[in-house]
């Protein structure tokens, strides 16, 4: 074969557009013939090719994988969505939050021109009291939270164990 010819193939075959005669023509070249320097590379490259060994493939991976695949596509697009909607109640929380601010803002300005804040509570065991039933909903409100942050731990894991057996 003449270099352009060479050239020409070699092109093709990088591009994708070879048949397997032209491949095939290649590869013969390349091992019985004394290549130009420029063709040293790509004369490793079909010499390393033609020594691949076919290797065993288990029986059923390819369906396992493409089952795998879905099954996490599909995850993927729950949490896509779920996430989307976190952020939009995120976007609308910190809108919430700044005009609260505002006006709170407004409202203890309007105050303190009309004197010091004054007391809610006259006796101090009431005050105690209802300190008191506060911090409990406070407590009782976190506890929940991280119950729930153990079971979603929980969740985490067990997928994260299935899809380590999936895999092997």
């Amino acid at each position: 074969m003449k270099v352009g010819e060479i050239e020409k193939l070699l092109e093709e075959f990088y591009e994708g557009k070879t048949t397997e005669e032209q491949e095939e023509a290649l590869r013969e070249y390349f091992e019985t013939e004394e290549v130009p320097e420029q063709f040293k590379l790509d004369q490793k490259i079909f010499v390393d090719y033609g020594k691949v060994t076919k290797v065993d493939v288990p029986l059923g991976l390819e369906s396992k994988l493409i089952k795998l695949i879905d099954e996490k596509a599909a995850e993927e697009k729950r949490f896509m969505v779920k996430n989307k909607t976190v952020f939009n109640w995120k976007r609308v929380g910190s809108i919430a939050a700044g005009v609260l601010l505002i006006v709170g803002l407004a409202y203890g300005i309007m105050h303190l021109r009309n004197g010091h804040p004054k007391d809610t509570f006259t006796n101090p065991q009431d005050a105690y009291e209802a300190m008191q039933a506060a911090l409990y909903e406070i407590s009782s409100n976190l506890n929940d939270g991280m119950a729930q942050l153990i079971e979603v731990r929980q969740d985490v894991n067990n997928i994260s164990q299935e899809i380590i057996e999936e895999i092997q």
